[in-house]
């Protein structure tokens, strides 16, 4: 979220900046997000699987598929 919050921004904000921002481990604390970013595309793959897995022979039902399309 702070990744996506940066790149949002028009201009530098000092003003209601997020504890984050505003922290003497901000750098620190981005780079457990980006890591955590990084782990989770890393085993998408792995989720994608499990899920077909998970969801074998079961029946869809019309009315939530559109829950899982982005």
């Amino acid at each position: 979220m702070p990744l996506i919050t940066l790149m949002e921004r028009q201009a530098v904000v000092f003003e209601g900046t997020d504890l984050w921002e505003s922290s003497d481990q901000s750098c620190e604390i981005m780079l457990k997000h980006l890591a955590a970013a990084r782990q989770i595309a890393q085993n998408a793959a792995t989720y994608s699987l499990t899920a077909e897995r998970l969801l074998e022979g079961r029946e869809q039902q019309e009315n939530l598929l559109h829950v899982n399309k982005t």
